[in-house]
């Protein structure tokens, strides 16, 4: 099935090289910009020469803190932010909570990125014509036996022949939902040894458009504090920016209301546009890991994990029950794609071999 067909909404193809960078004194010049691609490449060479010697036990940290060390002091804060952008938002999680060895393993999808100018929303609406659809069920068991599946919830009790399991990680890692029978040893370890973190977005409407409409991506050359940002103008035609903090930052900033994370964005996208730029007419917040359905954002290589970890998730756990979702994925975890063809492969092996 052709999820973005399904969809009958326009798509943007989004370019993650047209990107505009700034510090507290405004634009970047093309040499400190082009600094910073190379720093980020030294750093990444660096972690490359690293992993040939990596522990199962090692995290990314010193490498990361050696190469930065490495660099002549008034390029450091540059590479911080690009070791931000580039490792912590893609993989929710600090250096020290990323496995060295593994962080980065998986598959490289191919093709260009398109955004779905109606969001996910719109995917959702394409699959939700079952004949049978439970919305705002909060599950407590799953019980499993040579014959079926039932599930339990605060809105009774459902059914089903076998089951595919999509919960995030997060509530897997916090055992949220019982399994009876308990989840087999290969699957609970895997799941105590991966990791799960945190990216967090906040998302600003204006008045009007303040600053320059044709970059895709904005960066700021700051403190940590929201130093990615998206300029959905192109994609939406309203005047919306849309901000990124991951890792120990975003978790620890999920106490603070959305007027006092506005206000912080605020500072950095005004020192990027200047003071003139209008104050948000909308504000809203995300905060993953307080979300009791989620606890986190997607799943990362946490050191001690492996690959064997995400294969052994994925092994059937009975024939009538399967995990599936982002974290089921060895090639594209912690992606949407990576979750869908986790479901399909589930689902799969649920209807050729399992019934």
């Amino acid at each position: 099935m052709n999820l973005v067909a399904a969809t009958s909404t326009p798509t943007f193809s989004f370019n993650y090289e047209n990107m505009w960078r700034y510090n507290s004194s405004g634009a970047l010049s093309d040499r400190a910009d082009s600094q910073i691609e190379s720093d980020m490449e030294k750093i990444e060479n660096a972690i490359a020469r690293a992993q040939h010697n990596a522990r199962n036990s090692d995290s990314l940290k010193p490498t990361v803190d050696r190469a930065i060390a490495s660099l002549p002091a008034s390029r450091q804060n540059g590479a911080r932010y690009a070791v931000n952008t580039n490792l912590i938002h893609e993989y929710a999680a600090d250096p020290a909570r990323l496995s060295l060895a593994y962080f980065d393993a998986g598959a490289e999808q191919r093709g260009g990125d398109l955004l779905l100018s109606a969001g996910y929303s719109s995917i959702f609406g394409a699959l939700s014509s079952a004949s049978e659809l439970h919305l705002s069920c909060v599950v407590s068991r799953i019980s499993h036996t040579g014959t079926g599946v039932t599930v339990t919830t605060n809105k009774g009790n459902f059914t089903a022949d076998a089951a595919s399991v999509t919960l995030p990680l997060g509530v897997l890692k916090a055992g949220k939902v019982v399994f009876s029978p308990a989840l087999p040893s290969s699957h609970q370890n895997a799941i105590n040894r991966l990791g799960h973190g945190t990216l967090n977005k906040i998302y600003l409407e204006f008045p009007r458009v303040a600053w320059p409409e044709s970059p895709h991506l904005f960066g700021y050359v700051g403190d940590g504090w929201w130093e990615e940002w998206v300029n959905l103008y192109p994609v939406t035609r309203r005047p919306i920016l849309l901000g990124f903090n991951a890792g120990a930052l975003a978790e620890s900033s999920e106490s603070r209301p959305d007027a006092q994370l506005a206000e912080l964005a605020m500072r950095v996208l005004r020192n990027m546009f200047g003071r003139s730029l209008p104050n948000p007419v909308r504000v809203t917040a995300t905060r993953w890991k307080r979300d009791p359905f989620s606890l986190g954002s997607y799943s990362s290589w946490a050191p001690g994990s492996t690959p064997g970890d995400r294969s052994a998730l994925v092994a059937p756990i009975s024939p009538r029950l399967l995990l599936a979702g982002e974290a089921c994925s060895r090639d594209h975890p912690a992606t949407v794609h990576g979750a869908y063809s986790s479901g399909l492969i589930s689902s799969h092996h649920i209807l050729k071999d399992s019934l």
